[in-house]
């Protein structure tokens, strides 16, 4: 009877292939469940869109600061008609800006907004140089009414997109 007694607790001490395979099944479903609800690639396009209102604020903080500090006259090559200029570190001919969000007509240089201070660099959308062929994916505008918009051309997540305008 002692032999069947010692079998017995040799048979009871662990976890049966079945219950492991049900805790295994169990934490897979809650780690599909929770990958789904991160959705890695939604937080990487709203941490790029973050980036990319940032940047937005930035340009327009460094032009609207310029202009103050010029006595009202824009940079080189911007004027209040309405024209989207791509902001650009070039004025070269070849370049042609494209960009989803504006109708865009050309690259205009904001290199003296670095020169003078006004920013530390010209920003670069978070996509990467080169995906709006010439441009760094941001077009500033200028209203008859002084309105001054800067817009973002590769939003992701934004419904509306990232203008922003003052």
């Amino acid at each position: 009877m002692s032999q069947l007694n010692d079998h017995r607790r040799t048979m009871s001490a662990g976890f049966t292939l079945v219950e492991l395979l049900i805790v295994i099944a169990v934490i897979s479903i809650l780690a599909a469940v929770a990958f789904v609800a991160i959705d890695p690639a939604t937080r990487i396009n709203e941490a790029q869109d973050s980036e990319r209102w940032s940047a937005a604020n930035a340009l327009m903080d460094a032009f609207l600061q310029s202009t103050v500090d010029n006595d009202g006259t824009y940079p080189a090559g911007i004027a209040a008609n309405g024209t989207v200029h791509m902001i650009s570190s070039t004025t070269d001919a070849s370049c042609t800006p494209t960009c989803p969000s504006a109708t865009v007509t050309s690259c205009t240089d904001f290199d003296d907004l670095v020169g003078q201070g006004y920013i530390a660099s010209l920003p670069q959308d978070p996509d990467g140089v080169g995906t709006f062929d010439g441009g760094n994916g941001y077009t500033l505008s200028v209203a008859s009414t002084g309105i001054v918009t800067v817009t973002a051309c590769g939003a992701e997540e934004a419904e509306d997109g990232i203008t922003v305008a003052r």
